[in-house]
């Protein structure tokens, strides 16, 4: 839904409104199509309080019922607001069941991984332990600990165990490094 908001003190607030309408219909069909609340501002100034009763007749003929308001002393806002909140409450009940949205589901990472040496780098190969090293602050101790606790029940510290990683070696997992602390 949207909220109009109509400038009292302009020439033709209605003409006003017709352009902002016409706009939101090349823009998208279904926009212009959408319930409206409308508001009349600037009550406070005496032109356009003169002018409120012809406004609310202009509006009238078009099956709009306005609200008059003035932003400056905040009159006439809290029924603004209540017609706001029966407008959204009648919405949501028209609203029961939600239309089809497709359901997105990421494809979840591989828990496979490989170990291999090379010059005297041990690299771990995987997607899930290369985005899993990628995100963790390893510049803070938690955050080392936390990784080497995960890569440990992921098996992959018993499998650098077995190809013979040493205190002080390389790790490579993706495009991080790390050094085996033991």
């Amino acid at each position: 839904m949207f909220v109009h908001l109509l400038d009292g003190s302009r020439p033709d607030p209605l003409a006003d409104m017709d352009v902002i309408n016409g706009e939101l219909a090349q823009f998208r069909q279904d926009l212009a199509a959408k319930p409206q609340v409308v508001a009349v501002n600037k009550i406070d100034l005496a032109d356009v309080a003169e002018r409120m009763s012809e406004i609310g007749k202009q509006l009238a003929s078009r099956g709009v019922k306005p609200l008059f308001v003035s932003a400056a002393n905040r009159e006439g806002i809290g029924p603004l607001l209540e017609r706001v909140a029966q407008e959204l409450s009648s919405l949501a009940e028209e609203e029961q069941t939600p239309s089809e949205l497709p359901v997105i589901k990421p494809r979840p990472l591989s828990v496979l991984f490989s170990v291999s040496v090379a010059d005297g780098v041990y690299c771990v190969s995987g997607e899930r332990v290369e985005a899993f090293a990628e995100m963790m602050p390893l510049d803070e101790e938690e955050g080392r600990a936390e990784f080497w606790r995960r890569l440990g029940r992921w098996g992959v510290v018993a499998a650098l165990k077995r190809a013979g990683i040493q205190p002080g070696a390389r790790v490579r997992l993706g495009r991080v490094q790390v050094e085996w602390e033991g």
